[in-house]
């Protein structure tokens, strides 16, 4: 079940990876899009840097927009290296733990907001375009809803703790298993070094705490190159779904101002 919602009890959470200026006007154009949809003051949205940064003055613009916003800017070196393994989960779960917010809704710089979601889960679990792999089902990361159910504030402080213990117990070992790093696909990085599967290390660290993996009506996501059964490709949107958000837009940034 879903209900309506007040801006003041998420947490939206966007990480960023700079290598390139074609991934700096990208970012500048997802959170532009999304200040221009979001306008309540009190929304808060979470960027996060993950290095190694190459572009200085790539870098100084993505600060000054966050700062002129009202936008919480963090950076951390190589949050997704393998060697880190379940790290930028934990990140980002401690980004949802400090707010003290309700839900969690983490997106891609190539995520695109139509409009305002209208609607949160009720239930605990995850929640946006459910994809899966051989192992494991996961939510596609372009939208992805961490919701507590019914929690107290309390519980759901100590709910996040375990999920975060769970997330800084892998191993870089675990960060290569077919689970953890998607055979090349995350390999995208300036050193073109393999990545940890974010994704998949969340599906995981959720199964742990008995997170199901759930559809959001609003959300329509897709991994590059794949096109799941019934989830048509977000480029050619069928708008009688009047969905919220889909993913990806590689190149939005190009013809769209925001």
């Amino acid at each position: 079940m879903f209900t309506a919602y007040d801006d003041a009890m998420v947490c939206y959470y966007l990480p960023l990876c700079i290598h390139s200026d074609t991934q700096l006007q990208r970012a500048l154009w997802c959170i532009r899009n999304f200040l221009r949809i979001h306008t309540n003051p009190l929304t808060q949205l979470v960027v996060q840097v993950d290095g190694p940064i190459v572009n200085i003055g790539a870098l100084m613009e993505i600060r000054e927009l966050c700062y002129d916003s009202r936008i919480e800017y963090r950076e951390v070196h190589g949050l997704y290296n393998l060697d880190k393994a379940g790290f930028g989960v934990a990140v980002e779960l401690m980004a949802w733990q400090l707010s003290r917010r309700r839900w969690l809704v983490k997106f891609d710089t190539d995520t695109k907001f139509y409009r305002r979601l209208s609607s949160m889960p009720t239930g605990r679990g995850m929640y946006g375009s459910v994809l899966s792999d051989s192992t494991i089902n996961f939510i596609q990361g372009g939208c992805r809803i961490l919701s507590p159910g019914s929690l107290t504030t309390y519980e759901l402080h100590t709910f996040i703790s375990r999920m975060l213990n769970y997330a800084l117990s892998l191993t870089p070992e675990d960060a290569t298993t077919t689970w953890g790093a998607n055979k090349g696909a995350y390999s995208i990085c300036a050193e073109h070094t393999y990545r940890v599967c974010e994704e998949l290390v969340m599906a995981w660290v959720g199964k742990q705490v008995s997170l199901d993996c759930l559809p959001h009506h609003e959300v329509c996501c897709h991994a590059v190159n794949l096109d799941p059964p019934k989830v048509p490709y977000t480029q050619k949107l069928d708008l009688r779904y009047n969905y919220a958000v889909s993913h990806p837009h590689k190149d939005d940034w190009k013809t769209e101002q925001v």
